[in-house]
């Protein structure tokens, strides 16, 4: 890694790593100094050039290196962008673009090929959402690396390697590329005669503007799902003590906005299949298990659940429901699952030391007398105050969520349904009716 600040290093590096990092500048200086075969022969000792850092200050030189080193971009944007602003602007700017290029073929080549203005608006939104919640999660892990390494000099370099380890190119870009063409070519495979394009080629390009945006969103669930194990990682940290509570508080409020951001990222995901599936399924109609929600005068509950089991559109309708009952309960297993192995140590930790204080509590309890000394009484009372206080440590390693915020991130992919079902319908039907 680059030392501009001169600090001395921490760990372990090779001659290679050493010589890369001194400066030009201080090559030259090198250069003419004399070794020690040389040093018996000159008449006056070479001055020291600088004093050595303190072990604090290289700490803390060696973590602002790493924090003002450390870029904010993730493959594949890092190819292209060098500020986080900039990949923004062009994540939320590359699809709509894409898709006004669609509208305008359709306008002037393909004419007989239907535009749907509401489903692909969705798609759209959805689609940049994905590239966005991208970039926020890298730019989060980015702020939580340099907030720990603020606090805990040392480890800054445990930290980046684990940056760099789960935003590794070939995680991100590969993977998602290859998995967006599979999930693309399924209908060509299986269902070629559902297209609701009149012809095959802009059929094609249709797909090629699916390739991309199904790239966003596998990027952005390959994030989520790292990030899971990065957290899991950093926890440890937090049950073998090294993590004190304002590190832990740091940690805790990542882990937080990193939930909140994958909810949003599995609801839009739900969106997606289902846009999908009313546009190539039924040619952008409305969904005609709607009709299984109404309530048929006259019939008892029994007779509703037998009118909508017999139904055949009722397993599409079972589909649809489970994926937003999954993206709901997506945060509270996001949360959860990463803190579990550490959730153990910590109760086992808290176990073992209420069962020592209580046996000291015990102890002294049998000892007092109605005659003991003061001094009993008070002993008394510390150890209860301490075995009372181990009861109340928190046993997992970041906070929850609070009612407000579970009720809330819940809900939250089922408002996007209902937003886009109400709110985009409504905008799609003032611009074009």
């Amino acid at each position: 890694m680059d030392n501009p600040s001169g600090c001395l290093y921490t760990v372990g590096v090779t001659n290679k790593k050493r010589k890369k990092s001194i400066r030009p500048d201080e090559h030259a200086i090198e250069s003419s100094l004399p070794d020690s075969s040389q040093q018996g022969a000159m008449a006056q000792p070479a001055k020291p050039l600088h004093i050595a850092p303190t072990p604090l200050r290289n700490a803390r030189c060696q973590a602002e290196d790493l924090i003002t080193a450390r870029p904010e971009l993730i493959a594949p944007w890092s190819w292209c962008f060098t500020r986080f602003s900039t990949a923004l602007a062009a994540t939320l700017s590359i699809y709509p673009a894409l898709w006004l290029i669609l509208v305008g073929i359709r306008k002037t080549i393909y004419i007989s090929d239907s535009i749907y203005w509401n489903h692909e608006l969705t798609l759209v939104l959805a689609f940049s959402a994905a590239g966005a919640t991208s970039l926020f999660l890298a730019r989060l892990l980015g702020r939580l690396v340099s907030g720990l390494s603020a606090l805990h000099p040392d480890m800054a370099g445990f930290l980046e390697q684990l940056r760099g380890r789960f935003h590794d190119w070939r995680w991100l870009v590969p993977g998602p590329a290859v998995l967006a063409a599979v999930a693309i070519s399924i209908r060509y495979i299986t269902a070629s005669e559902f297209t609701p394009f009149e012809s095959g080629q802009f059929d094609a390009i249709f797909s090629g503007w699916l390739l991309i945006g199904f790239f966003f969103m596998l990027n952005a669930t390959v994030l989520c799902g790292r990030y899971t194990e990065m957290v899991k990682r950093i926890a440890h940290e937090v049950a073998v003590g090294k993590l004190g509570r304002a590190e832990t508080s740091l940690l805790s409020r990542f882990y937080l906005n990193v939930a909140i951001l994958a909810t949003i990222h599995f609801g839009f995901c739900v969106i997606i299949i289902y846009t999908l599936h009313l546009v190539y399924t039924y040619r952008g109609l409305m969904w005609p298990a709607y009709a299984l929600l109404r309530w048929y005068p006259g019939l008892t509950l029994a007779g509703q659940l037998t009118m909508l089991l017999k139904d055949p559109l009722f397993f599409e309708l079972a589909i649809f429901f489970g994926l937003i009952g999954l993206a709901s309960l997506a945060p509270l297993l996001y949360f959860t699952y990463p803190q579990w192995e550490v959730h153990k140590l910590l109760d086992a930790r808290r176990k073992s030391l209420l069962e020592g204080t209580r046996k000291r509590l015990d102890e002294i309890e049998t000892q007092l007398r109605p005659d003991s000394p003061e001094s009993d009484f008070e002993l008394y009372e510390r150890r209860h105050r301490v075995v009372e206080t181990i009861e109340q440590m928190p046993s997992w390693p970041f906070s929850g969520y609070g009612t407000a915020s579970t009720i809330f991130l819940i809900a939250l992919p089922g408002l996007l349904v209902l937003l886009k079902e109400v709110f985009l319908q409504a905008v799609v039907q003032l611009l074009f009716s």
